[in-house]
């Protein structure tokens, strides 16, 4: 039976974004029949037969302009020129508008601060440029060329024209996945960063455009293209945006009750990590689609419970495969232990049966496990 790619096509709703990986769905005719290429092997599998053939390529010359730090759909107009001179990482010096960058201005505060710190601008410069910048903003936003706002001889926000280009957007190191190149027919050179399915964006490919390509292959002759490739191409890549800054309430201790020794007190946070699989687009339409995806969340989660780093983690909706596979392997190099007590009832999410539950990680130098009570619910609340 005869088996040819039909088409290739990737996610098009949201622009692919740094950290969020793309699947790309490919449809493959069998015969008389259309059908994905999901059970189709990749290339270099021992399975013998057909395999799928997969190659990322990424623009040799980066697309468009830069992007707001906050909201990456949107085309950046504003440029903190000061974190520039504080050596912060480029693309976080970007901002959709004036008050977009207003709002961020505590943080842009406290990147000038650790950059401070670190003896990368010296304090009078400091104390001036950030006294400055409120009011360089007040006439910021009218201005629809690129315009440099001058106070006192020093550059403090600049707008910029929608069609800059450059390699600012954060690319550090451009190039360093190259495996290899090629050369489009219009003449393009196009640098191979994958040859996996799946692929999942990183720094050197912000602000540039991806290509997939893909074809059947026979593992016996894998030197011979059954058919002509499938190209797909994404728009520019945007740079993922920052997380929030929280500031926490410290509580106060309840009148008559006398506060204890350091070594007696004890940090607990209560999180609940949303199951993947109540991550629904028709539940959580006000968020863009890319944002939902474990793969991007997991890692934020990540970095926001190791930042608070509590002596006590209650988390909730945990999904048992994220669980086993990624927070109690990555929160156990961090110093902790982990136990996870699941619920009952399993939820069909389209293609298997998936589980959530609670987990509760402590720290093993503050605390040692002694015992572990489950309680079901759903039992307790029957018995009453």
């Amino acid at each position: 039976m005869s088996v040819s790619i039909v088409s290739a096509r990737l996610p098009t709703g949201d622009t692919p974004v740094c950290n969020v990986t793309l699947e790309p769905y490919v449809l493959i005719k069998r015969g008389e029949t259309t059908v994905t290429a999901d059970d189709i092997p990749e290339e270099g599998s021992p399975e013998p037969g057909l395999q799928l053939r997969s190659r990322w390529y990424r623009s040799s010359i980066p697309r468009g302009g830069a992007v707001c730090s906050v909201h990456p759909d949107k085309e950046a107009s504003v440029q903190c020129t000061i974190c520039l001179r504080c050596k912060v990482a480029v693309h976080l010096s970007y901002h959709c508008t004036a008050e977009c960058f207003r709002s961020s201005w505590q943080q842009h505060r406290d990147y000038h601060k650790q950059a401070h710190a670190n003896g990368e601008l010296h304090t009078r410069s400091a104390s001036r440029t950030c006294a400055w910048v409120a009011t360089t903003l007040q006439g910021a936003t009218r201005c629809s060329s690129v315009t440099t706002a001058l106070l006192t001889g020093a550059v403090m926000v600049t707008l910029l024209c929608c069609g800059y280009a450059g390699q600012e957007n954060g690319l550090d190191t451009p190039g360093s996945k190259v495996v290899s190149s090629t050369m489009s027919a219009g003449g393009e050179t196009w640098v191979e960063v994958s040859r996996c399915r799946k692929y999942t964006p990183a720094k050197d490919d912000v602000g540039f455009v991806l290509k997939y390509e893909c074809s059947m292959v026979d593992a016996s002759h894998p030197y011979i293209d059954l058919g002509r490739p499938s190209l797909a191409f994404t728009s520019r890549v945007r740079p993922a945006p920052n997380l929030p800054v929280r500031n926490l309430v410290p509580l106060p201790l309840p009148q008559g009750v006398a506060k204890g020794s350091a070594s007696s007190r004890f940090t607990v946070l209560s999180y609940n990590m949303l199951a993947d699989l109540y991550a629904k687009g028709d539940v959580y339409n006000h968020c863009p689609a890319w944002t939902m995806a474990w793969h991007y969340r997991k890692r934020n989660l990540l970095k926001e419970l190791l930042t608070h780093r509590p002596d006590i983690m209650c988390l909730q909706e945990v999904q048992s495969d994220h669980f086993s596979e990624y927070l109690h392997p990555e929160l156990t190099k961090a110093g902790y232990m982990g136990i996870y007590k699941k619920k009952t009832t399993e939820v069909f999410t389209g293609s298997q049966y998936t589980i959530d539950g609670c987990a509760t990680f402590f720290r093993c130098e503050r605390f040692h496990l002694v015992k572990k009570y489950e309680v079901e619910f759903n039992k307790a609340a029957i018995s009453l």
